[in-house]
C-alpha cells in the first residue's frame, strides 16, 4: 500500500514539472503555459534548437515577437524582431474594457495558440524570422518592421 502511495506520489510531482516553465524551458520546442498580465496583456516562451528563447508577447494592439539567449532574464536584453498592429487595435481595446479579467485571458489565450499554430517550430532564430515574414495575412494584423 506505501510502495503504491509512494509511487502515485511521483507521478504526480512528475507531471507537475512538466508543466512548469524551467522544464518547458530546458527542452526546445515547448511552449510554457500562458502568463497573464494585469493589464491586459499575455505572453508565452519556447526555446528554439540553437539556444535563444522566443518571447511572444500579445498587448492590447500589437503582437510583439522576441529572442534572447537562454541565460538572459533581463527583458531589456531580448531583441525585438517583428511587431504586429491588429488590424482590430480599437475595436479590441473597446471589446477588451468591458471584458472580464478572466474573458481577457481567454480572448489572449485565442491568439496566442493561432500565433503558436503560425510559428509552429523553427530552430534558429534566421527561421523564426523568415516564418514571421510570411506570417502577416495568417494573423489578420500590419506589419511594423522592428
Amino acid at each position: 500500500m506505501f510502495n503504491k502511495l509512494k509511487t502515485l506520489f511521483r507521478q504526480a510531482r512528475t507531471i507537475a514539472d512538466t508543466d512548469s516553465d524551467e522544464f518547458r524551458l530546458s527542452n526546445s520546442n515547448m511552449w510554457t503555459e500562458a502568463h497573464h498580465n494585469e493589464d491586459g496583456g499575455s505572453f508565452q516562451r519556447m526555446r528554439l534548437e540553437d539556444g535563444n528563447v522566443v518571447f511572444v508577447s500579445i498587448g492590447i494592439a500589437t503582437v510583439q515577437v522576441f529572442v534572447t539567449p537562454l541565460k538572459v532574464t533581463d527583458l531589456k536584453q531580448f531583441v525585438k524582431i517583428r511587431e504586429f498592429v491588429l488590424t482590430n487595435a480599437m475595436q479590441r481595446q473597446m471589446m477588451m474594457m468591458m471584458m472580464t479579467p478572466s474573458e481577457c485571458c481567454a480572448e489572449n489565450l485565442l491568439l496566442l495558440n493561432h500565433l503558436r499554430r503560425a510559428i509552429a517550430w523553427p530552430k534558429s532564430v534566421d527561421e523564426l524570422r523568415s516564418t514571421l515574414n510570411r506570417m502577416i495575412d495568417t494573423l489578420r494584423v500590419d506589419s511594423m518592421p522592428p
